[in-house]
């Protein structure tokens, strides 16, 4: 979606940029909103998919789903990813997260307020927009926060993990952690914007960085949905 009122040439939507960060910077970002609109159809094909689905195989495709998005992720984060193979495999991640976020949604819909979904579509947005323009307009390199974020991101994967197997993990417990998963993806989201001119523009990564976007968009919004459907419930 476009939001200036006027028709702008790249060099003059990305003040400051050389010609070619510039036109790399418009790809990643054209990449990142075509993968939303991909990962957004795939995920409404889901709900139709699985609402008419008995919960026994629903169960079991899911867990092929997530094997399959969890393996391929896994390869990707050991290759780079460019050409042809790149395009497919980011393509591929996008819709298999698409269709593996539909019972989540459907779960929601379901147990949350009214507008749940909506509202956590556009806190999404709306942290995503602002994060990344302060990280162009200021020009700040975030990569300092790496080492804080992935010790953050490992800590929500264990605690998720044990919250699988241990009775402990009660509602509050629940929504302070997507509190703070919430945090360490805005922190995501400052840095990887913050790498898309530097970083993957000197690999010439335009895959890559697309991909990382998208992961932190995605997970900013299933934390923010478990938060703004779990309010009255903590």
């Amino acid at each position: 979606m476009a939001f200036s009122m006027t028709d702008m040439s790249l060099e003059e939507r990305f003040a400051g940029l050389d010609v070619d960060k510039a036109r790399f910077v418009s790809k990643v970002y054209s990449g990142l909103t075509f993968s939303l609109m991909i990962a957004t159809i795939a995920c409404i094909v889901g709900i139709q998919w699985f609402q008419t689905m008995p919960r026994p195989q629903l169960k079991t495709t899911m867990i092929i789903l997530i094997v399959a998005e969890v393996a391929l992720l896994l390869i990707t984060s050991f290759m780079r990813l460019k050409g042809t193979i790149g395009w497919v495999a980011l393509f591929s991640i996008v819709t298999l997260s698409g269709l593996t976020l539909a019972p989540t949604i459907m779960y929601y819909n379901q147990i949350g307020p009214s507008g749940t979904v909506a509202a956590a579509t556009a806190l999404t947005g709306i942290i995503f927009l602002t994060l990344t323009g302060y990280v162009r307009y200021s020009g700040k390199d975030f990569s300092y926060l790496g080492g804080f974020l992935w010790m953050g991101t490992i800590a929500l994967v264990l605690t998720g993990l044990a919250s699988l197997f241990l009775p402990g993990f009660g509602a509050a417990v629940h929504y302070w952690r997507a509190c703070i998963g919430a945090l360490i993806f805005s922190g995501w989201i400052l840095f990887d914007t913050s790498a898309v001119t530097r970083q993957y523009y000197r690999e010439e990564n335009v895959v890559g960085a697309i991909l990382a976007l998208y992961l932190d968009i995605l997970n900013l919004f299933i934390y923010l949905l478990q938060i703004v459907g779990n309010r009255d419930r903590h």
